[in-house]
């Protein structure tokens, strides 16, 4: 009697107990009540660039400290420190009143040695005077000409010019100072275009091609980007580092960017096609990286093979379509390889 009531109350609570879940699954709208809510975005077709990030340094394309040749005294210096200059400004002279005097009686030498050539090339025309006068007057105007273009060079020496435009910096010799050979004065620097200096793993060193896109951010302008091309790739592998170092140019009409600032560098070593989905669609698991497509309110688990990556995305280079859409939150609540999901609507 007492196993019969037992059976009859189990019989009757089980029955209550599916009433209250049939219910409870037509109130939301026929899945159970543990059906996770997902959001869900679109996997997109876009250019991927595949790239390495680097710290790299800028450098002068070009850049020398001007000294002068030959000893004396600053008597001139008309250029203003910081300013630019043309090719071929003079930037300082030194005294010149000695080449000068050098110069003038060279150039007599010459005239008086011309003259005699002269005299005697028509005394020869009248068979007057022997023929090796001439070769010997011929070789005097020779070795004065040589001692004026001498007097000459040494004179040009006196006057410091640009090699080229860019523009100067510091002075480091003031007018009236005695100068010696190789004494620096002042440095010139071009800034347009600049160069820039990095040093990439050995691993990439096959990807790398000249005229490669580079980019630089620079913390010192607000994180503003400076778009170059790899002009130099070094034909020697550092065995230190493992790395070769490679010099990308870049245009600097403004004159910014400046010779030993430190920038991040990106040299996009390949462009392409390729299916983008947000990173947080990707779950990482011990077997490989997966993503949940939903298609009419299922999730289905699919392997994918991940690529190129960037700030808040992450290419897909095999297992996802663009187009297909991926769970992008709600990952946690997914633990079947195909689940039951509501999508929520909108934002």
């Amino acid at each position: 009697m007492v196993r019969l009531i037992i059976a009859v109350v189990l019989l009757v609570g089980g029955g209550v107990g599916t009433w209250l879940v049939l219910r409870s699954g037509a109130a939301t709208g026929g899945r159970p009540p543990s059906t996770p809510r997902v959001d869900l975005a679109t996997a997109e077709l876009v250019e991927v660039l595949d790239s390495v990030r680097l710290p790299a340094r800028l450098r002068a394309a070009q850049a020398v400290s001007l000294s002068s040749e030959i000893a004396g005294v600053m008597i001139e210096m008309p250029v203003v420190e910081g300013a630019r200059v043309a090719a071929g400004e003079l930037i300082a002279r030194l005294d010149d009143a000695v080449p000068q005097a050098a110069l003038r009686e060279a150039e007599v030498a010459v005239a008086d040695a011309e003259r005699g050539l002269t005299l005697a090339r028509t005394l020869q025309e009248r068979q007057i005077g022997p023929a090796e006068r001439i070769l010997q007057l011929e070789a005097q105007v020779a070795t004065a000409t040589a001692r004026a273009d001498a007097a000459r060079a040494i004179l040009a020496k006196s006057r410091i010019l640009a090699p080229f435009a860019g523009r100067l910096g510091l002075r480091l010799v003031d007018a009236g100072a005695w100068v010696a050979p190789g004494t620096p004065i002042i440095e010139l620097t071009r800034l347009d275009p600049i160069e820039l200096v990095v040093a990439i793993p050995a691993i990439y060193l096959s990807r790398l091609q000249i005229g490669q896109d580079v980019t630089a951010t620079a913390p010192a302008f607000d994180e503003r980007t400076f778009n170059g091309t790899l002009r130099v790739i070094d034909p020697r592998v550092d065995p230190a580092t493992a790395s070769v170092t490679c010099v990308a140019e870049f245009a600097n009409p403004e004159e910014i960017l400046r010779p030993g600032l430190v920038v991040d560098a990106r040299v996009v070593l390949d462009r392409r096609q390729g299916v983008r989905v947000a990173e947080a669609a990707v779950e990482l698991r011990g077997d490989g990286s997966v993503v949940y497509v939903v298609s009419e309110d299922t999730a289905r688990r699919r392997p994918v093979v991940l690529g190129a990556r960037g700030p808040g995305w992450v290419e897909i280079r095999d297992g996802l379509a663009a187009g297909e859409r991926v769970v992008v939150r709600g990952l946690q609540s997914l633990f079947m390889p195909e689940s039951a999901v509501i999508i929520n609507e909108g934002p």
